[in-house]
């Protein structure tokens, strides 16, 4: 006669007395991992398939082309957003309708496009491929994107615009070359203000205290998509006064929008200012950033960057506008109060283009305190010698005291795509279009 090791109680079988073998721990763990391994989440199911079939299929036959090194037609395959964003001809893959993707058409080779180029992938390839797309493109370790309208809700939004009723009050500047009464090619020594507000800008030189901005030139049928803009070459530069600035101080909320083509430029002061707020040129590093500039550093490969002065920027990344020269873009960037980097956010074409998983916003997290110069106010260019230069042309500008929310943003967005031909669609991506119009010096 033994006792149980579990209970105690006398057993004349085992170590264990029947009802402890019963309810034994192996007992009762075999039949609710049997349970759970039954109920595991499907997204479990999918990261197994996506990590034996799919991601080794990018690896070998995608990334080459398509990956963090080279990005042919502007894709990228090494994430999901990347994919979800797309290239030149729009969105890899689309949930919605996982047999139209272009993923799926290229590597079945319809409609005339052909991936990869070294040979078609087998039909079961192609399946692995069409079945993740249908589970939803699960991406082990994605970080979710910050909320935009989805398909349904941007389907309901119409385009306004940029004065529209809920705006208006919030508008601060409306530049808008399709306003300017000049012939093509003559200066443009006056760009006036369509706000109501009066902030025209002028070219600085002889007109502003160490002005030595030169006028933009109209340009009737520009290089966005033959529409009218103002040309920059790396004299221009353009300032409102420095006695009417905008209700932006602070740690101001904001929105600043821009239609453009730039060309690639160097050799000019590596930080050009394409447009800027404030005042980023002090005579010491204050601590913080007291301006809302619009910058692409050279020094960091042609970086997009919402400069503060000082190095208090928060930079889309290293390269991130180097493929967007010589195309039709609109920009948007929407700053919330707050840290620079955790608070701003960049849109190119409709589109969130960071913070993202693969695109973080780096930068500095100091806290905006916008203050204002006693030579210039608002600028675009070269408009005082430390300002850096840029090159291309500039259709349409907006300033908003407000952090615009997603519908009214894309609403705003859709009007002008509409108008510059850059059809926004409802995945917010923008269509490839002719451009119309060539830069000459």
């Amino acid at each position: 006669m033994t006792r149980c090791v579990t209970c105690s109680k006398s057993s004349s079988t085992s170590r264990q007395c029947l009802a402890c073998r019963r309810f034994s721990l192996p007992a009762l763990v075999a039949p609710m991992l049997l349970l759970f391994m039954s109920t595991l989440p499907q997204s479990l199911a999918d990261e197994d398939q996506f990590e034996s079939h799919v991601r080794p299929l990018l690896i070998q036959h995608c990334l080459k082309c398509h990956g963090s090194e080279k990005q042919e037609a502007g894709l990228r395959l090494d994430s999901r957003n990347a994919a979800l964003r797309g290239g030149d001809s729009g969105p890899a893959i689309s949930i919605d309708q996982p047999e139209s993707s272009l993923l799926i058409r290229a590597v079945r080779q319809q409609d005339g496009l052909e991936m990869p180029p070294d040979g078609k992938l087998t039909i079961t390839q192609i399946e692995h491929l069409l079945g993740w797309i249908r589970g939803g493109a699960v991406w082990p370790g994605t970080v979710p994107s910050p909320p935009t309208p989805n398909a349904a809700e941007q389907s309901a939004i119409t385009a306004i615009a940029p004065d529209a009723a809920p705006l208006a009050d919030s508008l601060q500047l409306w530049l808008r070359a399709d306003a300017l009464q000049l012939n093509d090619g003559e200066p443009v020594y006056v760009w006036p203000d369509e706000s109501g507000h009066g902030r025209d800008l002028t070219a600085t030189r002889g007109i502003r205290s160490g002005g030595v901005g030169e006028p933009g030139q109209y340009i009737r049928q520009s290089t966005l998509v033959g529409r009218s803009a103002v040309r920059f070459t790396s004299s221009t530069g353009m300032a409102t006064s420095p006695d009417h600035r905008p209700d932006i101080t602070g740690d101001a909320a904001l929105t600043i929008t821009l239609v453009l083509n730039l060309r690639q430029f160097s050799e000019h002061p590596s930080h050009s200012s394409v447009f800027g707020v404030g005042n980023p040129a002090g005579s010491g590093d204050p601590g913080r950033p007291l301006a809302a500039l619009i910058e692409i550093d050279q020094t960091q490969d042609y970086s997009l960057d919402f400069a503060g002065g000082w190095g208090h920027d928060a930079i889309l990344a290293p390269g991130s506008f180097r493929p967007h020269f010589n195309k039709p873009l609109i920009l948007t960037f929407v700053k919330q109060p707050g840290p620079i980097r955790e608070t701003t956010r960049f849109y190119l074409n409709g589109q969130l283009a960071g913070p993202l998983d693969d695109q973080p916003v780096t930068g500095r997290d100091t806290v905006p305190d916008i203050q204002y110069r006693d030579d210039i106010g608002i600028f675009l260019g070269r408009a005082l010698t430390w300002c850096g230069a840029f090159e291309g042309d500039i259709a349409e500008v907006l300033l908003y005291n407000s952090a615009l929310n997603e519908a009214d943003r894309f609403a705003v967005e859709l009007g002008l795509g509409e108008k510059y031909g850059l059809w926004i669609d409802q995945e917010s991506t923008v269509a490839a279009a002719a451009t119309a119009g060539t830069m000459s010096g």
